[in-house]
């Protein structure tokens, strides 16, 4: 079953309330696009990079959605073009969104960059762009990903 909120297709399996259908649901949408330059952490090849994506007031809150993108396999600078809902948001102005790339493999997971967007000046209904600072990078080059966010049922 989906809904749509300002000719946006909106997964109700992924919320727990639905912004297209109840107005006081307060939610963001988050399109992670892709990466660039991220720090290479394999011997043989390239990592494997995967992206969480968290909404909190500071790093490692609790109680709190958190996401992954799927793993893009050898790749430095991967597409991954997936949609994230974020819903029944309470003072959603006062929140950070929070990107953590990770290299995947067989044994486990390594750290490969990290940033994070403040919610404050999102505009409701209105899809903003942002490029995330992930730190340093492949060969010392800035590593970051392209974002876009809409607030939906709230913001300016």
């Amino acid at each position: 079953i989906n809904a749509e909120y300002m000719g946006v297709v909106l997964p109700l399996v992924l919320c727990e309330c639905n912004p297209g259908e109840d107005v006081n649901c307060k939610a963001v949408e988050a399109v992670i696009h892709n990466c660039k330059n991220l720090e290479n952490e394999d011997k043989t090849s390239y990592s494997d990079p995967i992206v969480t994506l968290e909404l909190g007031h500071h790093k490692h809150s609790l109680f709190h959605t958190k996401y992954q993108t799927q793993t893009i396999e050898n790749e430095l600078n991967p597409t991954f073009e997936e949609t994230f809902y974020f819903t029944d948001l309470s003072n959603p102005e006062s929140l950070n969104l929070y990107l953590k790339a990770y290299d995947q493999d067989k044994l486990g997971t390594e750290d490969i960059g990290e940033g994070h967007v403040s919610l404050a000046e999102l505009v409701n209904g209105h899809p903003t762009k942002f490029e995330v600072d992930m730190g340093r990078g492949h060969l010392l080059l800035h590593a970051y990903c392209h974002i876009t966010l809409t607030a939906l049922n709230w913001g300016k």
